[in-house]
């Protein structure tokens, strides 16, 4: 027979799993993302035109290094994505999120200025 402690113990990792597990897809896309070649209307070769090596800010981002998220911030907000690029570039941040976490994505979104973000 299950105890109460026992069940309440499990609803409390049960959530951790979910997270461990959101996050360990997040990697895997991300990974994914970064072994594509460049393709004419893809996010890399748009950001090459628009003078951003967005490749090397993913691979930064995926590092956990703020300053490559807050590129990665300000290409979208102020690049010229459009079609696959900017399709390319909501699942990538999408993954991103997943990756570094709530509260560690919203830390460094909100230390940016409204100018720089949209």
């Amino acid at each position: 027979m299950v105890s109460a402690r026992s069940a309440l113990f499990a609803l409390v990792l049960l959530p951790l799993a979910f997270a461990h597990a959101d996050r360990r897809e997040a990697e895997e896309r991300l990974r994914y993302w970064l072994q594509q070649p460049d393709s004419r209307g893809g996010v890399f070769s748009q950001g090459k035109l628009d003078g951003v090596d967005y490749r090397k800010l993913l691979r930064g981002a995926v590092a956990y290094d703020r300053a490559s998220l807050v590129g990665i911030f300000r290409y979208t907000a102020n690049g010229q994505l459009m079609g696959e690029g900017a399709e390319t570039n909501c699942e990538i941040l999408h993954a991103l999120l997943e990756h570094w976490g709530d509260s560690r994505f919203a830390a460094v979104l909100s230390r940016q200025s409204k100018r720089c973000v949209g």
